[in-house]
């Protein structure tokens, strides 16, 4: 049997300081413990590949999930960065390249 939940229109949720500041406490720690350095990782891979051999869908799901996770946890420097890098990738992935051209 499936459980459903609704929430009505006018129901909200409120938390309070101190509630909100541990869940972004622990949002930002499980961001830079397991996230941040999986999405750096596959970065640091596609980018040492070079132009020619870069896997671009990975390196913009990483950037944009680096982006996301920053933002989650509020790590808005991060997250800028991540955003102006995610648009550099989707410029320099509509170059043109050999690969592109021998196909």
């Amino acid at each position: 049997m499936l459980l459903r939940l609704q929430i009505e229109e006018n129901m909200k949720f409120e938390l309070d300081e101190i509630t909100l500041a541990e869940m972004t406490k622990e949002a930002r720690q499980c961001f830079l413990d397991e996230d941040a350095p999986e999405y750096i990782c596959v970065l640091n891979t596609e980018i040492e590949k070079g132009y020619e051999n870069a896997n671009f869908t990975e390196l913009l799901r990483a950037a944009h999930s680096l982006k996301g996770g920053a933002g989650i946890a509020q790590l808005f420097s991060i997250m800028e960065l991540s955003h102006s890098f995610e648009d550099i990738l989707a410029i320099i992935q509509k170059l043109p390249n050999s690969r592109t051209e021998e196909a």
